[in-house]
Protein backbone atom coordinates (compact mmCIF):
# COMPACT_ATOMS: atom_id res chain seq x y z
CA UNK A 1 0.00 0.00 0.00
CA UNK A 2 2.63 2.47 0.50
CA UNK A 3 4.61 1.79 -2.64
CA UNK A 4 1.17 2.40 -4.46
CA UNK A 5 0.47 5.53 -2.65
CA UNK A 6 4.26 6.58 -3.36
CA UNK A 7 3.58 6.24 -7.11
CA UNK A 8 0.48 8.01 -7.02
CA UNK A 9 1.91 10.67 -5.41
CA UNK A 10 4.39 11.18 -8.24
CA UNK A 11 2.62 11.13 -10.76
CA UNK A 12 -0.03 14.17 -9.40
CA UNK A 13 3.48 15.87 -9.04
CA UNK A 14 4.45 15.45 -12.31
CA UNK A 15 0.90 16.90 -13.35
CA UNK A 16 0.61 20.09 -10.32
CA UNK A 17 4.52 21.08 -12.13
CA UNK A 18 2.29 21.95 -15.53
CA UNK A 19 -0.65 23.30 -13.72
CA UNK A 20 1.56 25.44 -11.59
CA UNK A 21 3.13 26.64 -14.75
CA UNK A 22 0.15 27.78 -16.58
CA UNK A 23 -1.55 29.36 -13.03
CA UNK A 24 1.88 31.53 -13.35
CA UNK A 25 1.54 31.86 -16.84
CA UNK A 26 -1.69 33.95 -16.13
CA UNK A 27 -0.43 35.87 -13.05
CA UNK A 28 2.44 36.83 -15.55
CA UNK A 29 0.20 38.31 -17.71
CA UNK A 30 -1.67 39.99 -15.69
CA UNK A 31 1.19 41.81 -14.02
CA UNK A 32 2.39 41.98 -17.63
CA UNK A 33 -0.27 44.14 -18.15
CA UNK A 34 -0.55 46.52 -15.16
CA UNK A 35 3.24 47.23 -15.27
CA UNK A 36 2.10 48.37 -19.04
CA UNK A 37 -0.63 50.48 -17.53
CA UNK A 38 1.86 52.14 -15.54
CA UNK A 39 4.35 52.50 -18.42
CA UNK A 40 2.15 54.21 -20.44
CA UNK A 41 0.90 56.84 -17.73
CA UNK A 42 4.69 57.45 -17.46
CA UNK A 43 4.83 58.48 -21.32
CA UNK A 44 1.59 60.21 -21.51
CA UNK A 45 3.76 62.81 -19.10
CA UNK A 46 6.27 63.25 -21.66
CA UNK A 47 4.30 62.08 -25.11
CA UNK A 48 1.13 62.64 -26.54
CA UNK A 49 -1.55 59.84 -26.67
CA UNK A 50 -0.89 59.43 -30.61
CA UNK A 51 2.99 59.09 -30.42
CA UNK A 52 4.39 56.47 -31.45
CA UNK A 53 5.76 55.49 -28.16
CA UNK A 54 2.75 55.32 -26.72
CA UNK A 55 0.94 53.77 -29.47
CA UNK A 56 3.67 51.21 -29.42
CA UNK A 57 2.98 50.05 -26.08
CA UNK A 58 -0.51 50.22 -26.35
CA UNK A 59 -0.01 47.57 -29.44
CA UNK A 60 2.29 45.41 -27.09
CA UNK A 61 -0.24 45.36 -23.96
CA UNK A 62 -2.86 44.51 -26.30
CA UNK A 63 -1.13 41.55 -28.10
CA UNK A 64 -0.60 40.24 -24.87
CA UNK A 65 -3.87 40.46 -23.99
CA UNK A 66 -4.86 38.19 -26.89
CA UNK A 67 -2.77 35.71 -25.44
CA UNK A 68 -4.73 36.17 -22.38
CA UNK A 69 -7.79 34.35 -22.79
CA UNK A 70 -6.01 31.08 -24.24
CA UNK A 71 -3.72 31.01 -20.97
CA UNK A 72 -7.24 31.42 -18.58
CA UNK A 73 -8.48 28.52 -20.79
CA UNK A 74 -5.39 26.29 -20.35
CA UNK A 75 -5.65 27.14 -16.92
CA UNK A 76 -8.86 26.16 -15.70
CA UNK A 77 -8.77 22.70 -17.97
CA UNK A 78 -5.53 21.77 -15.87
CA UNK A 79 -7.18 22.87 -12.72
CA UNK A 80 -10.59 20.87 -13.36
CA UNK A 81 -8.40 17.82 -14.47
CA UNK A 82 -6.40 17.68 -11.62
CA UNK A 83 -9.69 18.34 -9.56
CA UNK A 84 -11.11 15.43 -10.85
CA UNK A 85 -7.94 13.03 -9.83
CA UNK A 86 -8.15 14.06 -6.71
CA UNK A 87 -11.40 13.54 -6.06
CA UNK A 88 -11.18 9.96 -7.34
CA UNK A 89 -7.87 9.82 -5.05
CA UNK A 90 -9.78 10.25 -2.33
CA UNK A 91 -13.09 8.38 -3.15
CA UNK A 92 -10.24 5.46 -3.53
CA UNK A 93 -8.42 5.77 -0.34
CA UNK A 94 -11.66 5.87 1.68
CA UNK A 95 -13.54 2.99 -0.25
CA UNK A 96 -10.58 0.38 -1.56
CA UNK A 97 -7.45 1.45 1.15
CA UNK A 98 -9.84 1.82 4.05
CA UNK A 99 -8.12 5.33 5.34
CA UNK A 100 -10.46 7.79 7.81
CA UNK A 101 -11.91 10.60 5.75
CA UNK A 102 -10.67 12.72 8.46
CA UNK A 103 -7.18 10.83 8.38
CA UNK A 104 -4.08 12.69 7.94
CA UNK A 105 -3.89 11.80 4.40
CA UNK A 106 -7.04 12.36 3.08
CA UNK A 107 -7.48 15.63 4.57
CA UNK A 108 -4.29 16.84 3.38
CA UNK A 109 -6.17 15.91 -0.27
CA UNK A 110 -9.31 17.17 0.44
CA UNK A 111 -7.22 20.34 1.38
CA UNK A 112 -5.52 20.54 -2.10
CA UNK A 113 -9.44 20.09 -3.53
CA UNK A 114 -10.49 23.04 -2.05
CA UNK A 115 -7.51 25.62 -2.59
CA UNK A 116 -8.55 23.94 -6.54
CA UNK A 117 -11.64 25.07 -6.15
CA UNK A 118 -11.00 27.80 -4.88
CA UNK A 119 -8.45 28.82 -7.78
CA UNK A 120 -11.42 27.75 -10.68
CA UNK A 121 -13.31 30.14 -9.24
CA UNK A 122 -10.88 32.61 -10.48
CA UNK A 123 -11.26 31.52 -14.46
CA UNK A 124 -14.46 31.68 -16.04
CA UNK A 125 -16.24 28.78 -17.54
CA UNK A 126 -17.14 30.84 -20.99
CA UNK A 127 -14.56 31.81 -22.99
CA UNK A 128 -12.80 35.23 -22.14
CA UNK A 129 -13.38 37.90 -25.24
CA UNK A 130 -10.58 38.87 -27.61
CA UNK A 131 -9.06 42.35 -27.64
CA UNK A 132 -9.93 44.37 -30.35
CA UNK A 133 -8.34 47.63 -29.71
CA UNK A 134 -6.64 48.58 -26.84
CA UNK A 135 -10.04 49.92 -25.09
CA UNK A 136 -10.73 46.36 -24.51
CA UNK A 137 -7.86 45.52 -23.01
CA UNK A 138 -8.89 46.49 -19.43
CA UNK A 139 -12.38 44.30 -20.38
CA UNK A 140 -10.33 41.01 -21.17
CA UNK A 141 -8.28 41.19 -17.85
CA UNK A 142 -11.62 41.62 -16.15
CA UNK A 143 -12.65 38.28 -17.72
CA UNK A 144 -15.46 39.21 -19.69
CA UNK A 145 -16.80 37.64 -22.42
CA UNK A 146 -18.01 38.54 -25.80
CA UNK A 147 -21.32 39.22 -24.73
CA UNK A 148 -20.21 40.75 -21.80
CA UNK A 149 -17.80 42.64 -23.71
CA UNK A 150 -20.20 44.40 -26.17
CA UNK A 151 -22.63 45.27 -23.40
CA UNK A 152 -20.00 46.94 -21.59
CA UNK A 153 -18.82 49.12 -24.45
CA UNK A 154 -22.56 49.55 -25.48
CA UNK A 155 -23.27 51.20 -21.69
CA UNK A 156 -19.49 53.06 -21.66
CA UNK A 157 -20.72 54.37 -25.07
CA UNK A 158 -24.12 55.39 -23.54
CA UNK A 159 -22.53 56.98 -20.53
CA UNK A 160 -20.32 58.72 -22.64
CA UNK A 161 -23.28 61.03 -24.67
CA UNK A 162 -25.31 61.06 -21.34
CA UNK A 163 -21.80 62.46 -19.74
CA UNK A 164 -21.60 64.86 -23.06
CA UNK A 165 -25.13 65.90 -22.85
CA UNK A 166 -25.00 67.10 -19.49
CA UNK A 167 -21.34 68.60 -19.89
CA UNK A 168 -22.65 70.65 -22.84
CA UNK A 169 -25.64 71.68 -20.82
CA UNK A 170 -24.00 72.82 -17.72
CA UNK A 171 -21.63 74.63 -20.04
CA UNK A 172 -24.67 76.70 -21.76
CA UNK A 173 -25.86 77.16 -18.15
CA UNK A 174 -22.77 78.48 -16.76
CA UNK A 175 -22.34 80.86 -20.21
CA UNK A 176 -25.99 81.81 -19.48
CA UNK A 177 -25.20 82.59 -15.56
CA UNK A 178 -21.61 84.17 -16.79
CA UNK A 179 -23.61 86.84 -18.95
CA UNK A 180 -26.07 87.45 -16.34
CA UNK A 181 -23.29 88.05 -13.88
CA UNK A 182 -21.32 90.23 -16.57
CA UNK A 183 -24.42 92.29 -17.26
CA UNK A 184 -25.29 92.76 -13.21
CA UNK A 185 -24.03 96.35 -13.21
CA UNK A 186 -25.92 97.75 -16.35
CA UNK A 187 -29.08 97.40 -14.34
CA UNK A 188 -28.01 98.92 -11.06
CA UNK A 189 -24.62 99.16 -8.83
CA UNK A 190 -26.22 97.81 -5.88
CA UNK A 191 -27.20 94.31 -5.48
CA UNK A 192 -31.29 92.90 -4.81
CA UNK A 193 -30.27 90.47 -2.57
CA UNK A 194 -27.59 88.89 -0.16
CA UNK A 195 -25.27 86.72 -1.73
CA UNK A 196 -26.13 87.71 -5.55
CA UNK A 197 -23.00 87.64 -7.71
CA UNK A 198 -21.83 89.58 -10.46
CA UNK A 199 -18.75 89.21 -12.88
CA UNK A 200 -15.83 91.48 -13.49
CA UNK A 201 -13.39 90.95 -15.97
CA UNK A 202 -10.18 92.50 -14.23
CA UNK A 203 -6.28 92.42 -16.46
CA UNK A 204 -8.28 89.41 -18.23
CA UNK A 205 -9.13 87.42 -15.39
CA UNK A 206 -12.85 86.84 -14.17
CA UNK A 207 -13.31 87.61 -10.96
CA UNK A 208 -17.00 87.22 -9.42
CA UNK A 209 -18.16 89.36 -6.27
CA UNK A 210 -20.93 88.70 -4.16
CA UNK A 211 -23.79 91.63 -2.58
CA UNK A 212 -23.22 92.33 0.87
CA UNK A 213 -26.30 93.95 1.85
CA UNK A 214 -26.77 96.88 4.75
CA UNK A 215 -27.42 95.65 8.48
CA UNK A 216 -27.65 95.35 11.51
CA UNK A 217 -25.03 92.39 13.50
CA UNK A 218 -23.03 91.43 16.42
CA UNK A 219 -19.27 91.72 15.58
CA UNK A 220 -17.31 90.04 18.36
CA UNK A 221 -17.26 87.35 20.69
CA UNK A 222 -19.52 85.99 23.76
CA UNK A 223 -17.75 85.24 26.64
CA UNK A 224 -18.98 81.30 26.43
CA UNK A 225 -17.15 81.01 22.92
CA UNK A 226 -14.37 78.58 22.82
CA UNK A 227 -10.49 80.06 21.80
CA UNK A 228 -12.19 83.44 22.59
CA UNK A 229 -9.57 86.04 23.38
CA UNK A 230 -9.84 89.55 24.66
CA UNK A 231 -9.87 91.86 21.98
CA UNK A 232 -13.14 90.25 20.94
CA UNK A 233 -15.87 92.48 22.66
CA UNK A 234 -19.10 91.96 21.08
CA UNK A 235 -21.13 94.30 20.27
CA UNK A 236 -23.65 95.31 17.80
CA UNK A 237 -22.52 97.43 14.22
CA UNK A 238 -24.61 99.44 11.65
CA UNK A 239 -23.45 99.45 8.33
CA UNK A 240 -25.35 101.45 6.23
CA UNK A 241 -23.71 101.17 2.69
CA UNK A 242 -23.85 97.60 1.22
CA UNK A 243 -21.13 96.17 -0.63
CA UNK A 244 -19.72 93.63 -2.94
CA UNK A 245 -17.07 91.24 -1.41
CA UNK A 246 -15.01 89.11 -3.95
CA UNK A 247 -16.30 85.49 -3.90
CA UNK A 248 -12.48 84.38 -3.11
CA UNK A 249 -9.10 85.42 -2.14
CA UNK A 250 -6.97 87.59 -4.81
CA UNK A 251 -5.77 84.50 -6.52
CA UNK A 252 -2.25 84.35 -8.28
CA UNK A 253 -3.10 84.88 -11.63
CA UNK A 254 -4.72 87.82 -10.87
CA UNK A 255 -1.77 89.15 -8.99
CA UNK A 256 0.56 88.08 -11.86
CA UNK A 257 -1.79 89.70 -14.59
CA UNK A 258 -1.64 93.28 -12.36
CA UNK A 259 1.94 93.62 -11.22
CA UNK A 260 3.75 91.00 -13.67
CA UNK A 261 4.92 88.90 -10.18
CA UNK A 262 3.82 86.74 -8.22
CA UNK A 263 5.39 87.06 -4.47
CA UNK A 264 3.92 83.70 -3.27
CA UNK A 265 5.34 80.32 -2.04
CA UNK A 266 2.98 78.33 -2.96
CA UNK A 267 2.66 78.88 -6.88
CA UNK A 268 -0.29 78.02 -8.89
CA UNK A 269 -2.99 80.35 -10.63
CA UNK A 270 -5.95 79.28 -8.82
CA UNK A 271 -4.09 79.34 -5.21
CA UNK A 272 -4.61 82.36 -3.49
CA UNK A 273 -1.68 84.85 -3.77
CA UNK A 274 0.78 84.96 -0.03
CA UNK A 275 3.25 86.42 1.00
CA UNK A 276 2.09 90.05 0.17
CA UNK A 277 2.24 92.96 2.73
CA UNK A 278 -0.40 95.51 3.61
CA UNK A 279 1.61 97.74 1.16
CA UNK A 280 1.83 95.56 -1.44
CA UNK A 281 -1.85 95.12 -1.01
CA UNK A 282 -2.25 99.02 -1.53
CA UNK A 283 -0.22 99.11 -4.64
CA UNK A 284 -2.38 96.29 -6.14
CA UNK A 285 -5.37 97.88 -5.49
CA UNK A 286 -4.08 101.61 -6.95
CA UNK A 287 -2.82 99.73 -9.98
CA UNK A 288 -6.62 98.30 -10.62
CA UNK A 289 -8.29 101.10 -10.30
CA UNK A 290 -5.99 103.23 -12.38
CA UNK A 291 -6.24 100.41 -15.16
CA UNK A 292 -10.15 101.49 -14.83
CA UNK A 293 -10.73 97.56 -13.98
CA UNK A 294 -13.54 98.71 -11.72
CA UNK A 295 -17.24 98.87 -13.48
CA UNK A 296 -17.76 102.66 -13.89
CA UNK A 297 -19.03 104.43 -10.44
CA UNK A 298 -16.95 101.84 -8.27
CA UNK A 299 -13.88 101.18 -7.19
CA UNK A 300 -11.71 98.67 -5.72
CA UNK A 301 -10.54 98.35 -2.24
CA UNK A 302 -9.88 96.46 0.86
CA UNK A 303 -12.84 95.88 3.10
CA UNK A 304 -13.14 97.46 7.11
CA UNK A 305 -12.55 95.30 9.64
CA UNK A 306 -16.37 95.54 10.27
CA UNK A 307 -17.70 94.95 6.82
CA UNK A 308 -14.99 92.09 6.99
CA UNK A 309 -16.58 90.22 9.87
CA UNK A 310 -20.21 90.96 8.02
CA UNK A 311 -19.78 89.06 4.99
CA UNK A 312 -17.92 86.08 6.75
CA UNK A 313 -20.78 85.65 9.33
CA UNK A 314 -23.58 86.24 6.07
CA UNK A 315 -26.12 86.85 8.87
CA UNK A 316 -24.84 83.86 11.55
CA UNK A 317 -23.97 84.35 15.11
CA UNK A 318 -21.71 81.33 15.63
CA UNK A 319 -18.30 81.31 15.20
CA UNK A 320 -18.47 79.37 11.63
CA UNK A 321 -21.12 80.17 9.97
CA UNK A 322 -23.56 77.13 11.09
CA UNK A 323 -20.89 75.18 9.44
CA UNK A 324 -17.84 72.93 10.81
CA UNK A 325 -14.21 74.00 10.37
CA UNK A 326 -13.54 71.23 8.00
CA UNK A 327 -16.41 71.58 5.74
CA UNK A 328 -15.24 75.34 5.32
CA UNK A 329 -11.81 75.87 5.67
CA UNK A 330 -8.48 74.85 5.17
CA UNK A 331 -6.30 75.02 8.67
CA UNK A 332 -3.93 73.36 10.27
CA UNK A 333 -5.49 70.20 10.71
CA UNK A 334 -6.61 68.97 7.29
CA UNK A 335 -4.30 71.62 4.76
CA UNK A 336 -1.32 69.35 4.86
CA UNK A 337 0.80 72.35 5.14
CA UNK A 338 0.09 74.30 2.45
CA UNK A 339 -2.35 76.42 0.73
CA UNK A 340 -5.22 74.78 -1.23
CA UNK A 341 -6.95 76.20 -4.79
CA UNK A 342 -9.55 78.67 -3.87
CA UNK A 343 -13.47 77.78 -3.61
CA UNK A 344 -12.60 74.13 -3.12
CA UNK A 345 -14.45 74.30 0.64
CA UNK A 346 -18.16 75.08 0.71
CA UNK A 347 -19.36 78.64 0.83
CA UNK A 348 -20.68 80.42 3.35
CA UNK A 349 -24.89 81.23 3.08
CA UNK A 350 -23.71 84.89 1.64
CA UNK A 351 -21.65 82.34 -1.90
CA UNK A 352 -18.25 83.86 -0.54
CA UNK A 353 -15.35 80.60 -0.20
CA UNK A 354 -12.34 80.49 2.27
CA UNK A 355 -13.72 83.59 4.69
CA UNK A 356 -12.29 81.00 7.42
CA UNK A 357 -8.46 79.37 6.40
CA UNK A 358 -6.49 79.04 3.39
CA UNK A 359 -4.72 82.51 3.88
CA UNK A 360 -4.86 85.82 6.65
CA UNK A 361 -6.64 88.68 4.87
CA UNK A 362 -5.61 91.96 4.94
CA UNK A 363 -8.32 94.69 6.01
CA UNK A 364 -7.96 98.31 5.65
CA UNK A 365 -8.20 99.47 9.34
CA UNK A 366 -5.35 99.86 11.76
CA UNK A 367 -5.56 97.20 14.58
CA UNK A 368 -6.72 98.37 18.10
CA UNK A 369 -9.84 98.37 20.67
CA UNK A 370 -12.93 98.65 18.41
CA UNK A 371 -13.77 101.94 18.01
CA UNK A 372 -16.91 103.68 20.56
CA UNK A 373 -18.48 104.39 16.90
CA UNK A 374 -20.79 101.67 16.45
CA UNK A 375 -22.20 102.94 12.88
CA UNK A 376 -20.01 102.55 10.13
CA UNK A 377 -16.72 102.36 11.78
CA UNK A 378 -13.81 102.68 10.40
CA UNK A 379 -11.54 101.35 13.01
CA UNK A 380 -8.66 102.73 15.10
CA UNK A 381 -7.72 106.12 14.49
CA UNK A 382 -4.13 105.14 13.99
CA UNK A 383 -1.63 102.12 15.39
CA UNK A 384 1.43 100.09 15.09
CA UNK A 385 -0.23 97.44 12.94
CA UNK A 386 -2.81 96.48 10.26
CA UNK A 387 -5.27 94.04 11.05
CA UNK A 388 -5.95 90.97 8.98
CA UNK A 389 -8.75 88.67 9.35
CA UNK A 390 -9.88 84.84 8.51
CA UNK A 391 -7.08 82.45 9.77
CA UNK A 392 -4.63 80.16 7.38
CA UNK A 393 -3.61 76.76 6.38
CA UNK A 394 -1.37 77.20 9.32
CA UNK A 395 -3.73 78.01 11.88
CA UNK A 396 -5.66 76.51 14.54
CA UNK A 397 -9.64 76.18 13.95
CA UNK A 398 -10.09 78.82 16.77
CA UNK A 399 -7.91 81.51 14.73
CA UNK A 400 -10.52 81.04 12.04
CA UNK A 401 -13.46 81.79 13.71
CA UNK A 402 -15.26 84.64 12.28
CA UNK A 403 -14.90 87.03 15.35
CA UNK A 404 -10.28 85.99 15.31
CA UNK A 405 -8.60 89.00 15.01
CA UNK A 406 -4.79 89.32 14.38
CA UNK A 407 -2.48 91.83 12.79
CA UNK A 408 0.73 92.91 11.86
CA UNK A 409 3.04 95.86 10.91
CA UNK A 410 2.21 97.25 7.17
CA UNK A 411 5.26 95.98 5.86
CA UNK A 412 4.76 92.54 7.23
CA UNK A 413 5.18 89.29 4.32
CA UNK A 414 4.12 85.90 5.66
CA UNK A 415 3.67 82.61 3.22
CA UNK A 416 -0.17 82.51 4.84
CA UNK A 417 -1.15 86.27 4.40
CA UNK A 418 -3.37 87.40 1.08
CA UNK A 419 -5.78 89.75 0.52
CA UNK A 420 -9.62 89.95 -0.51
CA UNK A 421 -11.14 92.91 -2.57
CA UNK A 422 -14.38 94.77 -1.94
CA UNK A 423 -15.97 96.97 -4.78
CA UNK A 424 -18.02 99.83 -3.77
CA UNK A 425 -18.59 103.52 -4.75
CA UNK A 426 -16.30 105.89 -4.54
CA UNK A 427 -15.56 107.27 -0.96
Amino acid sequence: MDSSNGQRSNEFDADAVSLEEAVARVEKSRATYHAALARREELLEDYYEESPKVKACEEETTAEAKRYPGYVSEARRLCAARADELRAEIERLITVEGMRPDGKTVSALKAQLEDLTRLIRQYPEDEIAQPKSFEDVKFVYANFTERQLTKAKEDAARKEAQEKTARQAAEREAAEEAARMRARFARSLEGEFAGERALVTAAGIDCVFCWVPPGVFLMGSPDTEDGRDDDELLHEVTLTQGYWMQQTPVTQDLWRAVTGGNPSQFKGDRLPVENVSWEDRRAFIEKLNAAGCAPAGLVFRSPTEAEWERACRAGYDGPYGGKTPAEISWFYDNSGRTTHEVGLKRPNAWNLYDMHGNVWEWCEDWYGEYDSDRTDPPGAREGAYRVYRGGSWFSSAELCRAAARSGGEPTTRSRDLGLRLVLSAAR
